[in-house]
C-alpha cells in the first residue's frame, strides 16, 4: 500500500475509496513499518484532523447565526446521511433567506469534502513491503515523539477492513524466491488484527510448501506465520497488548533496549513476539512494560528466548508537587537466555560422495573405505595419519557442536526521568540511566562478562517538528550501550574468521573491553514538510594504554532522509523516496590494502546504505524499488562493494 500526502485536494485521484485506503494504511504501518515514525506521525495527525473535522462545529454554529433571524428560537439536528445541519424555526424564513441558507449549506459541504481529501492522504509511507526490512527508515524518534505517535495512531485507526495483495522477491536460505501474499487488516473496536497468507515460489519456479507444513514439528509455526499481529489498544494507552511482529521497542531511554525489533528477516523468518504494557495505572503512576522477541525460543529443547521488562512508579505523584510530582523512576531487566539458540536451525547436512564431506581439509575415513574396500591403514599408521591430519574419523561440520551450546547474557538497569516542560509545542525532560551486566554462569561460558555503564545526565528536547536528545555516556569494562538494538538478531551469533577457521561468535564475546567516555545524541526534524531527516551518533573514547597502538574507541552513526509531502506532491507518480546510511566500528576497522584504520565514511563490512522509491501505477496499485548495498574485503584486502538486496515490490489494495 502506497500513500502520498499533500496532493492537490481537487485532484480526481483523491476519491473517497482512495482516502479510506490510506486511512487503513496507517494502521498497517504501525506493525509492518513502525520504524518509519515521523511519516506515521504525520499521517496519523492528518487522518485525525479528517475524522474529527476541527472547526466544523464552529462553522455550523456560525452559519446558523447568519441564517436564523435574530430573536427567533431554533432547533438544530445532525443528519448523518448528508452530514449537513438544517435549521428549523417556528416562523419560516423569507424566500431570500432560504436561498442564502441553501447557498451556505452547499459551501459547507464543499469545505468539508475538501478538508476530508486533504486530511486523509498519507505521508509517503509504504505498507506491506514484502521484504519486511525497515533498515534505513526513521529510527531517530525520541520518547516525546513516540508518545505523540501512539496517541495519534489510535485516533487514526481504520474504520473498516482492508485487503491487499503483493508480490516480490525475497531471500530464503540464501536463494532468491518469489513471495505472493494476501494481507488483511481488520479493526474491531480497540482491537487490530493483521493476517498474512502467503505462497512461495522457489528458484526453480515451483511453488514450495514453506509455511504450509502441518506435521508434528511444524504446525505451530505454520499457523503463526499467518498472523502478522494481534493488537489491543496502542503503546501509550493504560493497557496495551500485542502479539506477532514487533518494531521499534525501546524501554526507558535506550541504554539497554533500544529500538528492538523481531522483523529483521521478515518474511523469510516470522517470529511470534509479544508486548504487554500497563501505563500509569495507579495513584503512584505504576507502569509495567514487557517484551518477548520470539515465544517459540522458550521451548525446553532450545533453552532460549529474548525478553525484557521494566517497572516504574511516580513516587511523588500523589503529593501534587510541581515538577517533582511527575518524577518517574524505574528498573529494567533484559536477557537472552541462550545466544546459541539460532544454531538449532542451522542446516548442517553433509554432501554425499566427497572425499571431505565436512569441509575440514582432511580425507574422510569413509571415503577411503569406499575407495579401497577395506581399512587401508594398520593401527600404528592410522594413528600417525590422524596426528598429521591426513585421516578423518570425526566426519561432521565443525559448527554441529554449537547446536547444543547454552550461553545466556543479561543486563540490569535503573533510570529516572523528570519532565520539566510538557506542552503540545514544547517538551523538555531531564533523565539518567544506568546498566550493569548480569552474565549468568553457563556450562559453555564459565567466565562472566563484567561491565557497567551510565547515560547521565541526559536531556530530551522537543520544539514543534524538531526532536532531539543528548546524553553523556561512560562505560566500564565490557559494557555495550544499546545492546538489545534493532539489529540484535543479526549480531547475536555471527561467524567470524578465527585462525583461518570460520566459527560462530556471540555478541557478548564481541564487546570491546575498555573504559570509555563520550556523548550520544539523537535528532529528527521536518523541514516544512519538504524533507524529513533523522539520525543518531555515538562517540566514546578511552585512554591509550602502554601496550596499545591507539586509544580504544566506540564510534557509530546512522542517518535517514525522506522526501516530505510538499516535495513528493510535486513529483508525478512518485509517492515515496528515502535514503539511509549506517556504520559502526568507525576508525576501528583495519583496511589491509591501505595498512591503516578506516576513516568516518570509508567503506567497510560494518557499513551499508540504500534507498527506496515508491511509484503509483494507478489507483490502488503501486511499486517499490528497494536497493541496499554492503561491502566486503576481497582477497587483496580492498573494500569491494556488493549488492546485498535489490527488490521490486508490487502491491494492490482493495
Amino acid at each position: 500500500v502506497l500513500a502520498n500526502e499533500g496532493e492537490d485536494p481537487e485532484s480526481p485521484d483523491q476519491t473517497p475509496e482512495n482516502n479510506q485506503m490510506v486511512e487503513n494504511a496507517v494502521e498497517a504501518e504501525t506493525v509492518g513499518k513502525s520504524t518509519d515514525m515521523p511519516q506515521v506521525m504525520q499521517t496519523a495527525a492528518a487522518v485525525d484532523q479528517g475524522s474529527s473535522m476541527p472547526g466544523d462545529s464552529d462553522d455550523e454554529a456560525e452559519n446558523q447565526q447568519e441564517t436564523t433571524p435574530a430573536g427567533q428560537p431554533n432547533d438544530t439536528r445532525e443528519t448523518t446521511q448528508n452530514e449537513t445541519a438544517q435549521v428549523e424555526s417556528d416562523d419560516a424564513p423569507a424566500a431570500g433567506e432560504k436561498e442564502e441558507q441553501d447557498e451556505q449549506q452547499e459551501k459547507k459541504k464543499e469545505k468539508k469534502k475538501s478538508m476530508s481529501k486533504r486530511s486523509t492522504v498519507g505521508s509517503g509511507a509504504s505498507v506491506n513491503d514484502a521484504t519486511g526490512e525497515s533498515i534505513g527508515e526513521d529510527q531517530g524518534q525520541t520518547a516525546e515523539e513516540s508518545a505523540d505517535a501512539g496517541a495519534e495512531n489510535e485516533a487514526s485507526g481504520p474504520s473498516q477492513p482492508t485487503y491487499s495483495m503483493s508480490a516480490g522477491p525475497v531471500t530464503v536460505d540464501d536463494a532468491q524466491w518469489t513471495r505472493i501474499a494476501f494481507m488483511v487488516d481488520v479493526p474491531i473496536w480497540k482491537f487490530g488484527i493483521g493476517l498474512d497468507v502467503e505462497l512461495f515460489m522457489n528458484s526453480q519456479g515451483q511453488f514450495d510448501s514453506k509455511g504450509w507444513e502441518f506435521d508434528e514439528d511444524s504446525w505451530v509455526e505454520t499457523l503463526t506465520r499467518k498472523i502478522r499481529y494481534i493488537r489491543f489498544a496502542h503503546e501509550h494507552d493504560p493497557l496495551f497488548a500485542k502479539l506477532g511482529a514487533l518494531d521499534n521497542v525501546t524501554l526507558s531511554h535506550g541504554l539497554i533496549v533500544d529500538r528492538f525489533r523481531n522483523t529483521l528477516y521478515y518474511p523469510d523468518e516470522k517470529l511470534l513476539g509479544m508486548q504487554f504494557y500497563l501505563n500509569d495505572i495507579s495513584p503512584i503512576g505504576f507502569t509495567l512494560q514487557t517484551m518477548t522477541g520470539d515465544l517459540a525460543e522458550f521451548r525446553s529443547e532450545w533453552k532460549g528466548g529474548v525478553a525484557a521488562a521494566r517497572a516504574a512508579i511516580k513516587p511523588l505523584k500523589m503529593t501534587g508537587m510541581p515538577l517533582l510530582g511527575n518524577l518517574d523512576v524505574g528498573a529494567l531487566y533484559a536477557i537472552d537466555r541462550n545466544q546459541y539458540a539460532p544454531a538449532r536451525d542451522w542446516d548442517l547436512t553433509l554432501p554425499e560422495d566427497r572425499w571431505d564431506r565436512d569441509g575440514d581439509g582432511i580425507t574422510d575415513s569413509s571415503f577411503l573405505y569406499s575407495k579401497y574396500g577395506n581399512e587401508p591403514y594398520f593401527d600404528d599408521l592410522r594413528q600417525d595419519a590422524i596426528a598429521e591430519k591426513d585421516y578423518d574419523t570425526i566426519i561432521e561440520h565443525e559448527p554441529t557442536k554449537y547446536q547444543s551450546y547454552v550461553d545466556g547474557f543479561a543486563i540490569l538497569g535503573f533510570d529516572a526521568t523528570l519532565p520539566i516542560i510538557t506542552t503540545d509545542f514544547l517538551g523538555f525532560d531531564l533523565y539518567g540511566q544506568y546498566g550493569i551486566n548480569m552474565d549468568p554462569e553457563d556450562k559453555n561460558d564459565s567466565t562472566p562478562t563484567k561491565g557497567w555503564g551510565i547515560g547521565a545526565p541526559g536531556v530530551a528536547l522537543r520544539v514543534g517538528p524538531i526532536a532531539a536528545s543528548l546524553e553523556y555516556r561512560h562505560t566500564e569494562e565490557n559494557f555495550d550501550p544499546g545492546y538489545f538494538g534493532p539489529y540484535y538478531y543479526e549480531n547475536r551469533l555471527e561467524f567470524e574468521n578465527v585462525n583461518g577457521d570460520s566459527i560462530p561468535v556471540t555478541k557478548e564475546d564481541s564487546i570491546q573491553a575498555a573504559n570509555l567516555n563520550g556523548l550520544y545524541g539523537r535528532l529528527s526534524f521536518n523541514i516544512s514538510n519538504i524533507l524529513v531527516i533523522s539520525g543518531t551518533y555515538q562517540g566514546l573514547i578511552g585512554e591509550k594504554q602502554a601496550d596499545d597502538a591507539r586509544a580504544p574507541l566506540d564510534q557509530r552513526f546512522e542517518a535517514t532522509a525522506t522526501f516530505g509531502e510538499m516535495l513528493i506532491s510535486k513529483i508525478p507518480r512518485v509517492n515515496r523516496a528515502e535514503a539511509y546510511i549506517w556504520k559502526t566500528e568507525i576508525m576501528r576497522t583495519w583496511i589491509p590494502e591501505r595498512g591503516e584504520y578506516d576513516q568516518f565514511l570509508t567503506p567497510t563490512p560494518n557499513m551499508f546504505y540504500g534507498y527506496r522509491v515508491g511509484f503509483e501505477i494507478m489507483q490502488g496499485a503501486g511499486l517499490v524499488w528497494d536497493s541496499r548495498y554492503t561491502f566486503e574485503f576481497d582477497q587483496d584486502g580492498k573494500p569491494r562493494q556488493k549488492v546485498h538486496n535489490v527488490g521490486i515490490q508490487a502491491s494492490l489494495t482493495f
